[in-house]
């Protein structure tokens, strides 16, 4: 909502200014003013000016994060998702790669984030279900067979990274994104329809 990103926005612009104060204060102990062969003792630094707006500003950046998992979970969510497949997830590669995008990741850096924010999460799900009495060692080995299937591919994406150039790379994802877009709004098409 524009109240509330606007409102962070602001409060952003007032904790980087509060931090820039500080980081041009002197504050430090002894002060040393070398023009005036002068040494004056400050002493107490106090970090207050710089703790309140930080402390703040991390309150204001959980309400958006509370926002927009409130909006994940309505998308994610059978009960409240207007249609949608239930728990219709995109998959973490797919939902990250515009911000990645943006921030300027490309080519094989793109695919490293990828692949590791993927590592990350599939070994916190084997670490989560293998404490569960659900998780069976036919279905440990299926997942760790599929898993050493995707080795190969995994060096055919890497050939095929390195050998492409980073124009094409990028409009391949940017057109990937829409794709996986625009399929989602069909998909959240069909199930307002159904209302």
């Amino acid at each position: 909502t524009p109240q509330v990103i606007g409102a962070l926005r602001d409060f952003v612009a007032y904790t980087r200014r509060q931090v820039e104060i500080e980081l041009n204060g002197a504050a430090d102990n002894p002060v040393f003013l070398p023009d005036e062969e002068l040494v004056l003792t400050g002493a107490n630094f106090q970090g207050t000016p710089v703790s309140m707006p930080i402390d703040t500003l991390g309150g204001a950046i959980t309400m958006v994060c509370v926002i927009s998992e409130r909006r994940l979970n309505r998308m994610t969510n059978p009960a409240l998702s207007a249609g949608l497949p239930p728990f219709h997830t995109m998959g973490a590669g797919m939902m990250l790669a515009p911000f990645l995008l943006g921030v300027g990741l490309f080519g094989e850096q793109l695919i490293a984030v990828v692949a590791a924010l993927g590592l990350g999460l599939n070994v916190t799900k084997t670490v989560v279900f293998g404490l569960s009495p659900l998780l069976t060692q036919s279905l440990a080995l299926s997942g760790l067979l599929i898993g050493l299937c995707t080795i190969p591919g995994a060096y055919t994406g890497r050939w095929i990274v390195t050998h492409t150039p980073i124009r094409i790379h990028t409009v391949f994802m940017e057109a990937f994104v829409l794709c996986g877009a625009g399929y989602f709004l069909w998909k959240a098409g069909q199930g307002l329809g159904a209302w």
